[in-house]
């Protein structure tokens, strides 16, 4: 069983994660979505983004409450990102 999977069958998610949005941000299109999936059939709502720069469009769209971002993308990378998002205090 994979990490994600295991931290969210740990909590009954379906009770709790129907509010809750998770950015998704990868360039992997097919990572992406099966994250995606994986984070939508356990209640939550993903919203997927294929880089940073991608990532701050949805961030000034939709309140998110998680960020789970990949390292290596092209236009901003996931170190990048973390910093500018830190230094915007999202």
């Amino acid at each position: 069983m994979s990490f994600l999977c295991y931290a969210l069958n740990k909590y009954d998610a379906m009770e709790v994660a129907a509010v809750f949005h998770i950015l998704v941000v990868e360039d992997d299109a097919e990572l992406r979505e099966l994250f995606c999936s994986v984070l939508s059939d356990n209640g939550y709502i993903p919203v997927p983004a294929c880089d940073g720069i991608d990532a701050f469009d949805k961030l000034d769209n939709t309140h998110i409450d998680l960020v789970v971002s990949d390292i290596m993308m092209p236009r901003m990378d996931g170190f990048s990102f973390i910093e500018a998002l830190r230094e915007a205090r999202y």
